[in-house]
């Protein structure tokens, strides 16, 4: 277990170097100009994290931000920078016609009514304005919006070139705010007085040293529990033994502090499972490469499910298959189109070939399965049949040589359930009062991303909910 989660954190930290060793400071080295006394204290400089205190800043707070770990970015470097938002500003300018009432629907009904209501029509009302608000402060999205595995709505909003250069941009606005952030800062405590309201963290600087930093309002971004085995088994059995290809830093500390203050929990017991994280890198596969037309085949080259499912459904459909790994299947069309693929490649994680035989002789399937699983797929394209497996999402036939498969099986890269909070993303007690001073966001909850995912819920939840906490932990 050790030896997986060094592997872990030195493939971590190969991913975001590029852009880490431009933006991190030590704790013991940043210049804490408010001393140890603050407005706000943000915990986590994930995506959540981020726009928590950009938030806070721009609405008047003093701002510190603890990040456990050497870099920013949590599981938001690791993910493949799609947003879910409707009613946009991008959608307008294309043409695609959309409402938050549209956006909330299917939300809804995607997830059996499951959804926090609450947190739903947030994520409708506000997705527009949190795309603009992000443009401003310097995230590039590509100028297309396309659907993305489990929805047919064209809401896919891409972050380019890349989800790093985001969190780039965001800390780079922090700092232009006065956010000061302490890299290699781990909060370990939440401080809090008699009548319970939380009063500052407890944290451990680079040295081991601690510091008790003083504030109005604590904002958890911390991130999940997914990279602490024992809490991943407790909660979510479902997801024990499955790979993790998220962050080594969501450890879940920051959910046992607000348990100790009475917080109530949601969808704690739910887990959130995907389908084509890589074998051997262990890194989570954009689900871009399925919306944009590959397919899942098992090891005698056959197709067996709706593939654009939400990723938990299609993950619990492989589990249940018992195979020990699949192949995803694409074609040069869809290489073309997923900026993600190149950089696949250069790591080692796909296999080419020059045609459908060559690439079944590779992958040691049948010739004559895969190139028949395909033959009827391309029928299905071309409206000369029904699929059999439901898939209601496609682009062009798997026909342009070279041919691709990646080596995956299902994987986790976060948990989807966690603290219960209210519309200004306050902590809630199981009575429903809240904890004064304390606010949660992104992964940090529950409510919202545990029941009919759509790719790119996770960032629209992060994004939206941390600029709610930031504007309400200002006051």
């Amino acid at each position: 277990m050790q030896n997986m989660l060094f592997k872990r954190i030195l493939l971590f930290v190969m991913v975001i170097i590029p852009f880490a060793l431009m933006s991190c400071q030590k704790g013991t080295e940043a210049e804490v100009s408010g001393g140890s006394e603050y407005d706000v204290i943000v915990v986590g400089a994930g995506l959540a994290g981020l726009t928590s205190s950009i938030s806070a800043a721009e609405n008047g707070a003093e701002v510190l931000l603890l990040e456990k770990l050497a870099f920013p970015g949590g599981n938001t470097v690791l993910s493949t920078g799609i947003f879910y938002l409707g009613a946009t500003s991008l959608q307008k300018e294309l043409g695609i016609e959309d409402t938050p009432d549209a956006f909330y629907e299917e939300a809804m009904r995607v997830s059996g009514d499951k959804r926090d209501p609450m947190q739903t029509r947030m994520m409708a009302d506000k997705g527009g304005e949190v795309f603009d608000w992000l443009v401003n402060h310097g995230v590039v999205f590509d100028d297309k919006v396309t659907p993305v595995m489990g929805s047919a709505f064209a809401r896919a909003h891409q972050v380019t070139p890349s989800s790093s250069a985001m969190i780039t941009a965001l800390v780079e606005s922090a700092r232009e705010l006065g956010v000061e952030i302490m890299f290699e800062t781990p909060a370990a405590e939440l401080l809090s007085d008699e009548s319970g309201q939380v009063k500052g963290v407890r944290a451990l600087d680079a040295d081991g040293r601690e510091h008790n930093f003083s504030a109005k309002s604590v904002v958890l971004a911390a991130g999940g529990f997914g990279a602490d085995p024992d809490r991943l088994a407790e909660y979510t059995p479902e997801a024990e033994g499955v790979i993790y290809a998220g962050s080594p830093g969501t450890t879940g500390e920051m959910h046992a502090e607000a348990l100790k203050l009475g917080a109530a929990t949601i969808d704690l017991d739910v887990p959130w499972l995907t389908p084509t994280v890589e074998v051997n890198k262990k890194l989570l596969i954009t689900s871009l490469v399925l919306s944009k037309g590959a397919i899942i085949v098992d090891s005698q080259g056959e197709r067996f499910t709706n593939e654009t499912k939400p990723y938990t459904e299609v993950s619990m459909v492989l589990i249940e298959k018992g195979e020990p790994s699949y192949y995803e299947v694409f074609d040069s069309q869809v290489k073309e189109s997923v900026y993600k693929v190149p950089e696949y490649i250069d790591m080692g994680m796909v296999i080419e070939a020059a045609s459908i035989e060559e690439l079944a002789d590779k992958m040691g399937v049948p010739v004559e399965n895969l190139t028949g699983t395909i033959d009827r797929f391309n029928q299905v394209i071309r409206g000369e049949k029904e699929d059999e497996f439901g898939r209601d999402i496609y682009v062009k036939e798997l026909a342009k040589a070279p041919f691709y498969f990646i080596e995956v099986k299902p994987g986790t890269i976060m948990t989807p359930g966690g603290l219960k909070i209210d519309e200004k993303c306050q902590v809630v007690k199981e009575d429903g009062s809240v904890i004064p001073g304390l606010y949660a966001t992104g992964e940090t909850t529950g409510g919202y991303r545990a029941y009919g995912y759509r790719g790119g819920d996770s960032l629209t939840h992060a994004a939206v909910t941390g600029k709610v906490a930031g504007r309400y932990a200002a006051e």
